[in-house]
């Protein structure tokens, strides 16, 4: 647990030595810290199987209050900073982390959450209908056989829910840049990233609908 007091760092060895896998939790405003580096080059030492999870992400909105494309940006450096570190002392034996691979978990230990992007792509099951005929966006084929609307499951959602990734309003299909999608016919704006529309702004909404609430 970073940055966990680096007294335990022997706790720390003695569990990584008995376990199966190790889930690494970084402050999401801290980022890397000294422990942070002795862990990691434990759990590669080990040859463990590494998930990586951001927490304390609330304090992002509520401390920083920083806008939902600046909070992306500071957790992909989070991440981007772990990877570096991590293919630097391993020789690229370990394989990237990324939210869309599905090995890197956003939480709030404070709020009592957590959530990979194929669990929040889940909660558009119902909600969202991509109701547009069998066809192709930069990312791939979209399946036809159930799951997030008639085109795309979960799982495909969740790969779509990271980096440049944006849903043209238009065409309903998934592109690398804002300027090749339609902009928005109400507000005439161009798109924000998925993750920024799809999981960043609904989250601001809850905050600051339950910080509106009385005690």
């Amino acid at each position: 647990d970073c940055p966990g007091h680096t007294n335990f760092h022997d706790e720390s060895v003695a569990s990584l030595r008995v376990a199966d896998g190790a889930a690494l939790v970084v402050d999401a405003i801290e980022g890397i810290m000294l422990h942070t580096e002795m862990l990691l080059r434990q759990i590669i030492s080990e040859g463990l199987p590494l998930v990586l999870i951001i927490n304390k992400i609330d304090r992002l909105v509520l401390e920083l209050k920083l806008p939902p494309d600046d909070m992306y940006h500071k957790l992909r450096n989070v991440i981007d900073s772990v990877n570096a570190y991590v293919s630097h002392h391993s020789n690229g034996r370990y394989p990237k982390l990324s939210p869309d691979r599905g090995n890197v978990i956003f939480s709030s230990s404070m709020h009592g959450y957590a959530f990979s992007l194929e669990s929040f792509a889940t909660q558009y099951l119902d909600h969202l209908d991509f109701d547009v005929e069998e066809e192709e966006d930069v990312f791939g084929s979209f399946k036809n056989h159930g799951g997030l609307g008639r085109n795309l499951t979960p799982e495909a959602f969740a790969k779509r829910l990271w980096g440049n990734a944006y849903l043209d309003p238009k065409t309903r299909t998934f592109q690398r840049r804002t300027n090749e999608c339609a902009p928005d016919p109400v507000t005439g704006l161009f798109p924000k990233r998925t993750f920024v529309q799809f999981v960043l702004q609904p989250l601001y909404k809850m905050y600051t609908l339950c910080l509106g609430e009385p005690e």
